[in-house]
This record gives C-alpha cells, sequence and structure tokens, in this order.
C-alpha cells in the first residue's frame, strides 16, 4: 500500500542519485518518517473518537443534571411538578402526624406502612417505618421502668431461677404434659 518510489530523487535534493539510483539512506529514511506519519495519523483518529465519546459522555451528563436539579427544585416547592406530591416534612413529627400515625396502626395494623404512610400524608413508608421502631422502643423502656421494684433494686436473671410466672403454662411440674384441650396424660 505504499506509494511507488521514484527512480531518481528529486532535483531538489543535489547529489542525492547516483546513476538514478536513490541511495538506501534516503529510502530508509522516507519510510522511518512514513511510518511515524502513519502512527500519528491512526493516534489522532482514536484521539477524535475518544473525543467524540467524551462530548457525548459530557452532553450526558448535563442532561441529568439538569433533570435532577428540576426534580431537587420540583421538590423543594410543593405542587409544582405533581398537585399531588406531598409536601416537605420537617424532621419532627408533629403531633398532627402522630396521631394519624396511631390512627393508622390501629386502622391497618403495624405491618401495612404503606397504607400508614398513606393514612398520614406527609411522610413516606421509610419515615414511618423509622417512626414505629422507635414508637415500640419507646413503648418498651416506658414498660419496663413500670415493672421495675420499688426499691430501685435490679435483679440479675442470670443468678436467679426461673420464676413459675416465666415457665410455660401448660407444663405442670409433675413431669405429666398437659394438652392443648387442658386435659393431662395422666388422666387428672
Amino acid at each position: 500500500g505504499h506509494p511507488p518510489y521514484p527512480a531518481a530523487v528529486p532535483s531538489a535534493v543535489p547529489g542525492s542519485t547516483v546513476n538514478g539510483v536513490v541511495p538506501l539512506a534516503y529510502v530508509e529514511s522516507h519510510l522511518t518518517t512514513q511510518a511515524v506519519v502513519l502512527e500519528q495519523q491512526r493516534r489522532i483518529a482514536d484521539l477524535e473518537k475518544d473525543l467524540t465519546a467524551a462530548r457525548a459522555e459530557i452532553a450526558r451528563l448535563k442532561a441529568t443534571h439538569a433533570a435532577e436539579t428540576d426534580a431537587e427544585k420540583s421538590a423543594k416547592t410543593p405542587g409544582a411538578a405533581d398537585p399531588d406530591a406531598k409536601k416537605v416534612s420537617s424532621r419532627y413529627w408533629t403531633p398532627d402526624e402522630h396521631k394519624r400515625f396511631l390512627e393508622g396502626l390501629k386502622r391497618f395494623g403495624h405491618k401495612d406502612i404503606k397504607a400508614i404512610s398513606n393514612h398520614v400524608g406527609t411522610r413516606n413508608a421509610t419515615q414511618v417505618r423509622t417512626h414505629a421502631q422507635k414508637y415500640y422502643l419507646r413503648l418498651s423502656r416506658e414498660s419496663s421502668r413500670q415493672n421495675k421494684p420499688p426499691n430501685g433494686s435490679q435483679t440479675n436473671s442470670a443468678t436467679q431461677p426461673l420464676s413459675a410466672s416465666r415457665q410455660h403454662p401448660q407444663q405442670p411440674n409433675d413431669g405429666s404434659s398437659v394438652h392443648s384441650n387442658g386435659v393431662s396424660s395422666d388422666g387428672s
């Protein structure tokens, strides 16, 4: 694929031909130069491909950023993009939100977080789930405070034997067993 080499070097290079034959040093130099030029042309083509791909990526990122910015703006202004969008909530639950949370809890049960979220109206499912966890922890903490001994002493459950109240209520201590109908296996 190389262009044919002239039989003689152009007259611009004096003394470069000997009997009309191109000297070997000239041919080698020309081939080396041509190889460098071809390599540079390949490199330029690769760089142009990379540049085109980078420009496309920049355009994609700009479009994504613009869409995210628009979404953030519409989220900050309730009803701007979607008239039915929930308002942006503060970090703390208002007494009214908590009241609606309790109503939803009673109405839908503790497992239907999405329905409770819709009932509250201003909180998403994740916020409702977190609020429920904190609410149950608080109830547990308050009930454990009420069950504390009056003198403030605490019992160590690891050293105390199981009390009768902690044993299974249907298991008598005499070795016989009680069936679910309440009749014991020894006939009593």
